[in-house]
């Protein structure tokens, strides 16, 4: 549920601050971005596609921290400024930002971003997160987030057992209303 004192018209600048943000952080952090590891795309090959895969980049951030928004800007008062320092990775689109070692299960969770993002788009993303945040009051109110932990701990319990992440995105999608 949207807050209802939002007009529409703020909304769509709301959503279109969000877009431009992601944007801009991924077009920063692209051309740095390493390919995942041998190691990796084997860890997660049971659960995504090699073409999902092929396209992410990873960042590690060395002597920096992730750049927190300007979230009171974009009409997000309620988000904490330091939630992003908190943080040990984020997702823009196909970068993978990380602050910490990206664990089997930290890269999981920003994958199933990923995925998310190639099947929403960022505008469809943008939506889906500013409209949870805005409509719960919080992060644990943000359904993609819901569905990353969701997935994320049935890897978890057994990261042998395939399951395709694009199939279960595609059926969330599919009975969700943002």
């Amino acid at each position: 549920m949207i807050d209802p004192a939002m007009s529409p018209k703020r909304l769509a600048q709301l959503l279109m601050d969000v877009s431009r943000y992601t944007l801009d952080q991924r077009e920063r952090r692209r051309g740095s971005a390493d390919p995942l590891s041998v190691e990796q795309v084997r860890a997660m090959q049971r659960h995504f596609s090699p073409e999902l895969l092929a396209a992410v980049g990873v960042k590690r951030l060395i002597n920096e921290r992730l750049e927190t928004p300007r979230f009171n800007l974009m009409g997000l008062e309620h988000m904490s400024q330091t939630a992003f320092t908190l943080m040990a990775a984020i997702t823009f689109l196909d970068v993978i930002v990380a602050d910490a070692v990206l664990t089997d299960d930290i890269l999981f969770h920003e994958l199933v971003h990923c995925e998310q993002y190639r099947q929403l788009g960022v505008r469809g993303f943008a939506e889906a997160y500013v409209k949870g945040a805005v409509g719960h009051g919080s992060y644990h109110g943000i359904l993609l987030e819901e569905q990353a932990y969701m997935l994320g701990g049935r890897f978890a319990s057994n990261p042998n057992e395939p399951f395709s992440v694009g199939a279960e995105v595609a059926s969330w999608i599919s009975e969700c209303s943002f």
